[in-house]
């Protein structure tokens, strides 16, 4: 099918009202194989629904948490992101994570993105497998972005 993604990416969602983190409290709602899931959605899913819980963009196979086998060894970049940018930044990431263009190189360390609603603000986040390059040096900054360097924070996976 023409428009295809080269990875399957699986859709997630986490209520705020559920104060369980076990696996059966994250719902997989869709899986984006081409651009025409990206573009369902963009269409679907509008502000409401990201202030309502979180969700998760992740390689199809991939839990949405850091205990993951995937996940473990990584981390997660950070980026705060005011409620009046939100719809954009977030579909503007999903589209760079779903063609693998997060990064100049080293897209196979991207595991997915995510998206935490706070009172005034969002976070996202880009999920990396392992932190054994500089993402700094990679990371694809856009122009009146929020999503740049100087707005994240970078967090290792870590066991207790």
């Amino acid at each position: 099918m023409e428009y295809e993604t080269t990875l399957e990416w699986d859709l997630w969602f986490h209520s705020i009202n559920n104060n369980k983190w076990d696996k059966g409290s994250y719902k997989k709602i869709h899986t984006i194989k081409n651009l025409y899931d990206y573009k369902i959605i963009t269409e679907i899913f509008k502000q409401n629904h990201y202030q309502n819980g979180m969700f998760f963009i992740m390689k199809s196979g991939v839990f949405p948490n850091w205990e993951d086998p995937t996940n473990r060894m990584g981390g997660c970049l950070s980026f705060k992101i005011t409620s009046d940018r939100v719809i954009d930044e977030w579909n503007n990431i999903l589209l760079k994570c779903i063609q693998e263009r997060i990064m100049d190189r080293n897209n196979d360390k991207v595991t997915g993105i995510s998206i935490s609603p706070k009172k005034e603000f969002n976070i996202i986040k880009v999920w990396f497998s392992d932190d054994d390059f500089d993402y700094k040096e990679i990371f694809i900054e856009n122009d009146n972005s929020e999503l740049n360097l100087n707005n994240s924070l970078y967090k290792k996976h870590t066991f207790n």
